[in-house]
């Protein structure tokens, strides 16, 4: 039976290094984004007072789970 953690080293060990940079550059610009927008949109749900009601409380909630989970 294969040990996975084993597996795994082969994999991270068989990626050329532009390989590995290119994947690692790519989530990073991901995740970059997906912070930065949902912070953007957080920042207008709080300042905008025509927007505090309901739905937007809502939206805002996901917004920060989401900058969480994307952190």
């Amino acid at each position: 039976m294969a040990n996975y953690s084993h597996a795994a080293d082969n994999i991270l060990q068989n990626l050329s290094p532009l390989t590995a940079f290119l994947k690692l550059t790519s989530l990073g610009f991901i995740i970059g984004v997906s912070v930065v927008g949902n912070l953007l949109i957080s920042i207008l749900l709080v300042k905008d007072k025509t927007l505090h009601r309901a739905p937007y409380y809502f939206l805002l909630d996901l917004c920060c789970s989401d900058i969480l989970r994307s952190a």
